[in-house]
C-alpha cells in the first residue's frame, strides 16, 4: 500500500509524496534522501518516517534545526494524522488522509464563484453575478446587497429598485428597496397587467408610453420590469432604467434575479405570517390563563347567591363585580404587553398605594376564585408600607404570584408575604424548583418541575416579569426542593 505526506512551504507551495510504509529518510533537496524538502533550513537527515499496523510514524535524527510540534521540539518518535503538522525549517509535514484501495484523485478544484469561473471561462460574467446575488440573498439586510450587486453586473442599469403591488391608495409606487421615485408607475401598470417581465427601448415604446411624463422626463432610453410572483400573484417588481438600451443577455440576467428575489420575499411573507399566527395563539393563552381567576370568582359568587337569601347577598354582589372589574382590567393588561412585544415603552402612572391593603385585597379575591384550593392554604400578610406603583399592573403582579404559590402547595400550609427592605416576597411552603429549572421561570411557555401537579400555560411568571421591569424594577426566586420557594420582587 501507498502512503502519501504533504509537504507545505510558505513560498514554494506544496507537493505530495509517497513510500511504501518502510523506513524512508527524508532530507532536503540534492541530499540523495528518499524524500527530498525543497528547504534549506531541513537538514541532510533530517527524520524518518514509516508505517505499521498503528499508523504512519516520523522521528527526528538528530537535525540541526529540529522537527516542531505546536512550538515544541520532538524528543520521541510521533504518530502522526491528517490534523497533525510538523515544523521541518520553514517546511510543514502532515499526512494525507488515505483513500480506500481501488480509489484515486482524479481531480482537484474550488468551491463558489471561482469554480464557476474555472468551469466557464470568459462567459460566466452573467451566472458568477448570480451566484453573488445568491449570496446576497442571506445577508440580513439583503435588499440593498442584492440591488448593490445588480448595478454591478449591469452597470447600465440607473438605480435599480423593488417596489411593492400594488401601489397605494393615492397610486403611489411603495419602495421596498433602492431610490425613491426611481421606477415609472406607467411601465410598473404596463408590465403588472401584462403579467409580464418586460424590456423597454425608447423607439418600440407605443406614442401613450413613450410620451408618458414620468418617462420623458427621466430620459429613459431603456427600461426593465419584472413582476414578482408567488402563487401567480404579482407582490412586487424589480425595476430598473437607463440612459441607453439593455442587451437580451441584461434582460435575461435581470429574469434570473427577480426569480431568486421572489423566492427569498415569498419565505419572508410567509415566515411574517407564521409569526402573526403564533402571535395570535400567545394571546389566546395569555387570555385564557389570565381571565381564568376571575370568570371562575364570578362562576362562585353566582352559585353561592343561588343559595344565599337576599338579605345576606350584598357582600357576595360585591365581589362579583370587584371579579367583574378585574377582568377588564386584564384585558387592559393585554394591551399593555402587545404594547411591550412590540418593542416600545410602557406607560406606567405610579401613585403611592397602601401595600397591606393591596395585599388583603388579592386575598380575599383568591379566596373567592379558588376556594376550594385555599381550603388547605393559610395566608400571613406582613406586608407594611407604601409603595409607588402603577396600580392596575401591581395587582396583576400579585394576583400571579400568589396563583403561583397556591398552585405548587399541592398539601397546602402556609403562604406568608412581607417586606425586605426594597423586596416585596412571597413565601410559600410548596414543592420548589430545582437550581437548573429557576434559570428559566420567567420565560413565556416556560413551565418547569413536576408539570402534573397543576395545569398552566408558562406564562403568568413571564407576564409579572414583564409588568415589573417596564416598572424598571427587578424580580427572582430562591427556591430549594421539597422545602418550598420566595418569589420576590423590587421597585425603584
Amino acid at each position: 500500500m501507498a502512503y502519501q505526506i504533504s509537504l507545505t512551504h510558505p513560498r514554494l507551495g506544496e507537493t505530495t509524496c509517497e513510500f511504501d510504509g518502510q523506513p524512508t529518510l527524508l532530507g532536503r533537496t540534492g541530499s540523495g534522501a528518499a524524500i527530498e524538502v525543497a528547504d534549506p533550513r531541513v537538514s541532510s537527515r533530517h527524520g524518518e518516517i514509516w508505517a505499521d499496523s498503528q499508523g504512519i510514524w516520523y522521528k527526528d535524527l538528530g537535525s540541526s534545526n529540529g522537527s516542531w510540534l505546536n512550538g515544541s521540539r520532538l524528543q520521541e518518535p510521533i504518530k502522526l494524522g491528517p490534523e497533525i503538522q510538523l515544523t521541518l525549517g520553514e517546511t510543514r509535514l502532515s499526512v494525507a488522509r488515505q483513500l480506500p484501495d481501488g480509489l484515486r484523485l482524479s481531480l482537484l478544484g474550488r468551491s463558489g464563484s471561482l469554480g464557476l469561473t474555472m468551469a466557464l471561462g470568459d462567459q460566466s460574467k452573467y451566472l458568477q453575478a448570480i451566484y453573488a446575488l445568491t449570496e446576497a440573498l442571506f445577508a440580513e439586510e439583503f435588499l440593498p446587497e442584492l440591488l448593490k450587486r445588480v448595478q454591478e453586473a449591469v452597470p447600465l442599469a440607473h438605480q435599480p429598485s423593488v417596489i411593492a403591488w400594488p401601489p397605494k391608495a393615492d397610486g403611489a409606487l411603495a419602495y421596498l428597496g433602492g431610490r425613491q421615485g426611481s421606477a415609472s408607475s406607467t411601465l410598473a401598470h404596463y408590465a403588472a397587467e401584462q403579467g409580464k417581465a418586460m424590456l423597454f427601448a425608447g423607439e418600440e415604446l407605443d406614442d401613450g408610453l413613450g410620451n408618458a411624463p414620468s418617462i420623458r422626463l427621466t430620459g429613459i432610453k431603456g427600461a426593465i420590469y419584472v413582476p414578482l410572483e408567488h402563487d401567480e400573484e404579482i407582490f412586487g417588481m424589480l425595476c430598473a432604467g437607463s440612459m441607453l438600451p439593455f442587451s437580451e443577455l441584461d434582460f435575461q440576467f435581470f429574469c434570473a434575479a427577480a426569480g431568486l428575489l421572489a423566492a427569498r420575499l415569498s419565505s419572508e411573507r410567509l415566515r411574517q405570517q407564521a409569526a402573526q399566527r403564533e402571535a395570535l395563539a400567545n394571546f389566546l393563552q395569555i387570555a385564557s390563563h389570565d381571565l381564568k381567576n376571575p370568570l371562575q370568582a364570578i362562576d362562585n359568587c353566582v352559585r353561592i347567591l343561588e343559595r344565599l337569601p337576599k338579605e345576606k347577598q350584598a357582600p357576595v354582589l360585591e365581589m362579583l363585580v370587584g371579579a367583574s372589574g378585574r377582568a377588564k382590567e386584564l384585558i387592559i393588561n393585554y394591551l399593555d404587553i402587545a404594547t411591550i412585544e412590540g418593542g416600545k415603552p410602557l406607560e406606567i402612572s405610579p401613585k403611592q398605594l397602601d401595600l397591606a391593603a393591596l395585599v388583603e385585597e388579592e386575598i380575599r379575591f383568591l379566596r373567592a376564585a379558588q376556594h376550594e384550593d385555599m381550603e388547605k392554604i393559610t395566608v400571613v400578610n406582613e406586608a407594611s408600607g407604601t409603595i409607588l406603583a402603577d396600580e392596575r399592573k401591581i395587582r396583576q403582579v400579585l394576583a400571579n404570584l400568589f396563583s403561583n404559590a397556591v398552585k405548587y402547595s399541592p398539601q397546602g400550609g402556609e403562604i406568608r408575604v412581607y417586606r425586605r427592605e426594597a423586596r416585596i416576597c412571597i413565601r410559600d411552603h410548596g414543592v420548589g424548583i430545582s437550581a437548573e429549572n429557576q434559570q428559566r421561570l420567567f420565560s413565556a411557555f416556560e413551565r418547569v418541575g413536576d408539570r402534573s401537579i397543576a395545569r398552566g400555560t408558562g406564562l403568568g411568571l413571564w407576564l409579572a416579569a414583564a409588568l415589573i421591569h417596564a416598572h424598571g424594577g427587578q424580580i427572582g426566586v430562591s427556591s430549594e426542593l421539597g422545602k418550598g420557594s420566595t418569589f420576590w420582587f423590587s421597585l425603584p
